[in-house]
């Protein structure tokens, strides 16, 4: 009666390298000059997103983007995915799944001052922000 046979095949081989996620160390410590920034993130899936830094967890190692929309594979893996014209709220993404991390227009705020925790800007196209029709 045998219950197995240890010591066979290795199991796979070597554990997968990650690349690790392209943000300066100063960003995890203090990611408030990144936050409101626009942001192209891509996945370790090659799915590209660009959506607006809304915070980073280092605790957690998450990252939060709002008014996502996905760009898609754009080729760089098959099956193809193609973009989305869906634009999501929130997206939060963990830190491991992230291949590639780019700020794309930076959103800091005229002033810079430890206490603003946020900075809403108005809209852009209008001062009054009311649409005609």
């Amino acid at each position: 009666e045998q219950k197995g046979k240890g010591g066979q095949g290795s199991g796979g081989g070597a554990p997968q390298d990650r690349p690790a996620v392209r943000l300066p160390e100063a960003a995890m410590a203090n990611p408030t000059p990144y936050i409101g920034s626009k942001i192209s993130l891509v996945s370790n899936s090659e799915i590209r997103y660009e959506g607006i830094l809304y915070t980073i967890n280092s605790q957690e190692s998450t990252i939060a983007l709002q008014s996502v929309q996905c760009k898609g594979t754009e080729g760089r893996k098959m099956p193809d995915i193609p973009p989305s014209n869906e634009i999501y709220d929130f997206i939060i993404f963990r830190g491991q799944d992230i291949k590639d991390l780019t700020v794309l227009e930076s959103g800091n705020p005229a002033i810079n001052d430890p206490a603003i925790v946020s900075v809403n800007r108005p809209p852009p196209g209008g001062k009054d922000g009311a649409s005609k029709g």
